[in-house]
């Protein structure tokens, strides 16, 4: 099956999947709400791989690009990280995320409640574009340096302008975003930080991809890869997905 084709099924799920409303998912045996309009990873099944291989344990601050439901993030937190920020430029989204660090014990509700492990921030990649939650004000207006930072990337690529905020979940135009996150996120790694990406070279334009990684003078390596069925419908087909380290400048 062609690069085209594989897109078009991954359309056509999206499609499928927005039409249930309200859901919960499991991903590695815990459970998540998923709002509509929120990328699902009941019907998508690479959320589970990247949650469970992003090499956590020991992370004290995170980053995650759009998080959807907050799983990774959240899986990350249950793995040993100890504090994670997570920002998508889908509102929804953010607000999907912190219904499931409440439900997860991460974030509270209430004037005495301790301080959460999640924030969420709506922003397009590193730059603040929306509501905050759980956010000072002295905050909001940044996002900080993090030992970890990844981004679970949609890495369809298009030519389209008028894709919505759930299309955008699993389309890139142009790979601006791609870009964005490679140029700018040596700016937000402490010392010793790591960045990686979720991508699948199967679905994902790789000559574009690799014109961007040229362009910026980021290398790569693949730290975990895998083959899954893409999506939860009938005769979906097997795709490799890799988890990439990336050494941006």
């Amino acid at each position: 099956m062609t690069r085209n084709e594989l897109l078009r099924d991954t359309l056509t799920a999206l499609s499928e999947m927005n039409k249930e409303g309200m859901h919960v998912a499991e991903v590695l045996g815990e459970q998540f709400v998923v709002l509509p309009g929120v990328f699902s990873p009941k019907y998508f099944k690479d959320t589970a791989f990247f949650a469970e291989h992003l090499p956590v344990r020991g992370v004290d601050r995170m980053l995650e690009i759009g998080p959807g439901t907050g799983a990774v993030a959240i899986t990350a937190l249950l793995r040993g990280a100890f504090y994670a920020d997570v920002v998508d430029i889908n509102h929804v989204a953010v607000r999907n995320t912190m219904i499931n660090a409440v439900l997860h014990g991460f974030a509270h509700v209430g004037w005495r409640a301790p301080p959460p492990r999640i924030e969420a921030i709506c922003a397009n990649v590193f730059r603040y574009d929306g509501p905050t939650y759980y956010m000072t004000a002295h905050d909001k207006n940044r996002i900080g340096t993090y030992d970890l930072i990844f981004w679970n990337y949609p890495f369809g690529f298009t030519q389209r302008r008028d894709l919505s905020m759930l299309e955008r979940s699993v389309l890139d135009r142009n790979y601006v975003g791609l870009r964005k996150y490679v140029s700018e996120a040596s700016q937000h790694l402490n010392p010793g930080g790591k960045v990686f990406l979720g991508f699948s070279f199967d679905i994902g334009d790789v000559r574009r991809f690799k014109e961007v990684m040229q362009e910026t003078r980021c290398e790569y390596a693949v730290l975990k890869e895998t083959a899954l069925v893409q999506t939860s419908l009938p005769g979906a087909l097997e795709v490799t997905y890799s988890l990439l380290e990336l050494h941006p400048r």
